[in-house]
């Protein structure tokens, strides 16, 4: 099963590189996008390196990617660490 998902990358001022699920706004030291809008999330720069060494602070707008997620095995909830079978077992908001 793939899923291909719309997505803008942005560094921020301290050199922080963002995925954001809705477009950001470029502020004074970041990239922000309007709370409930979408999702945002720091990522490696080894984690996309042919995007993030084209992502500066300079840029006027974020970059649009689109990334496609494949999933390639699905686990049991059996085979995953205590800690993140703690966390899917708690009432700990998503």
């Amino acid at each position: 099963m793939e899923e291909k998902i719309t997505a803008w990358v942005a560094r921020d001022r301290d050199d922080c590189l963002s995925l954001f699920t809705a477009k950001p706004k470029k502020k004074n030291d970041t990239w922000e996008i309007i709370p409930y809008e979408g999702v945002w999330n720091i990522i490696s720069d080894e984690m996309f390196p042919n995007i993030s060494s084209h992502v500066k602070w300079e840029d006027e707008e974020p970059t649009k990617v689109y990334l496609t997620i494949e999933i390639i095995e699905n686990i049991s909830k059996s085979e995953l660490d205590k800690e993140t079978q703690y966390y899917l077992d708690s009432d700990v908001p998503d």
